[in-house]
């Protein structure tokens, strides 16, 4: 069997964690009616009890973040320098919105979905930090030969 080159396996890897997480979306809204009336009005009276102001800020952070992560997900599949960066910070500011997000209600088929993608962040995040992976990130040096230039000696 062939080996797999780098950037075959990480883009495999970003269009995976970006397919996990669209599909516990999708099962997420699918299977939202089947939990029990009691979560039903539990997670709305949860969704209802937020001041204004906490969200408007909970909007403005959501914002930059998933334009952030959209944005660092397209960087890292095209080896975008500055793409590993935003892919952390993005990481960093998803953390900072679920904590603020308060408990969260999902079904049971949702769940592994979300731990799948987390793992697959890490693993990521592990490669272009910590293996030779970072390299395909690395500044581009110029490609300059040095060449003997004859002395003229009159």
């Amino acid at each position: 069997m062939r080996d797999m080159s780098p950037r075959i396996l990480l883009r495999t890897l970003i269009i995976a964690e970006v397919t996990v997480f669209v599909l516990s979306c999708v099962l997420s809204g699918v299977l939202e009616p089947t939990l029990p009336e009691e979560l039903h009005s539990y997670d709305a009276a949860a969704s209802e009890s937020p001041s204004r102001i906490f969200a408007v800020v909970y909007v403005a952070l959501a914002v930059p973040v998933l334009i952030l992560v959209i944005t660092s997900h397209i960087g890292l599949f095209f080896f975008w320098r500055p793409a590993r960066t935003l892919y952390l910070i993005g990481g960093i500011g998803i953390l900072v919105m679920v904590v603020f997000d308060g408990p969260a209600i999902r079904t049971g088929w949702e769940g592994p979905f979300d731990y799948l993608a987390a793992v697959i962040y890490g693993s990521i995040l592990g490669l272009i930090y910590f293996s030779p992976f970072r390299d395909l990130y690395a500044k581009k040096q110029p490609k300059t030969t040095l060449e003997a230039t004859p002395i003229n000696r009159e």
